[in-house]
């Protein structure tokens, strides 16, 4: 759905929340209703959470009250007429391997998580991604474009894999000192070149052209905690 994110304060105890206020009904991901009962629903660590929802009798709309995602910000901009489809990362973006980690690891966790809920979230880009400076901790925003399937219909995790694989693939671009080569790892510690080739190797599964090959995300959370040690 349509909406725009502020932040507020609740009046009665001072908190510093997340507000999203909905400027239409329906919009091109798709209808408000669909997200809050969606963002309501969850709850993960690596998932916005919402503290409750606000009725306007002037827009007719409801309004989303989150908790704020401390020191944090998107880990790219948003897509533009010139970078149709993909985010726009800034020039100088750099993680280290154990950046990446924890980021790809937080992320698959709660993307395991929706699908286990036959919930898509259905707009994994580094956008919809903050990211806390210090602590290095990922939370997976806006679910403006998610929806709930049929039990059974592995086609959407495997689709939405595909899509986390697009996002890790910038996420190893990225890496400080650019992607190394190492001899073949099945699991390597953080910080060697080693762990480097597992990522891509990831990357490449996550990629693959045939959707039901692709790993589910619980098997690609699984293997990133094992990494991290």
């Amino acid at each position: 759905a349509s909406g725009e994110v502020f932040k507020g304060v609740i009046a009665a105890t001072g908190e510093v929340v997340a507000v999203k206020v909905f400027r239409a009904d329906v919009s091109p991901d798709g209808r408000t209703e669909e997200e809050v009962a969606i963002a309501c629903t969850v709850d993960h660590p690596h998932l916005t959470r919402v503290k409750g929802i606000l009725a306007s009798p002037s827009s007719h709309q409801p309004t989303l009250v989150m908790d704020l995602v401390p020191d944090a910000a998107p880990m790219a901009a948003k897509p533009t007429s010139q970078h149709l489809l993909r985010c726009k990362w800034a020039p100088d973006a750099a993680f280290s391997l154990s950046t990446v980690l924890k980021v790809a690891q937080g992320i698959a966790s709660a993307l395991a998580y929706l699908h286990e809920h036959n919930i898509c979230h259905g707009d994994v880009y580094a956008h919809n991604i903050l990211l806390n400076g210090t602590t290095q901790h990922a939370t997976l925003c806006d679910f403006g474009a998610s929806f709930v399937y049929p039990a059974g219909q592995w086609f959407w995790e495997a689709m939405e894999v595909r899509a986390y694989g697009l996002f890790l693939h910038d996420l190893v671009q990225r890496l400080d000192g650019g992607a190394t080569s190492a001899a073949s790892s099945t699991a390597a510690p953080a910080g060697s070149s080693a762990g480097v080739q597992v990522l891509q190797g990831l990357v490449d599964a996550c990629l693959g052209p045939v959707p039901s090959v692709r790993p589910r995300f619980a098997v690609v959370a699984s293997k990133l905690t094992q990494m991290m040690g």
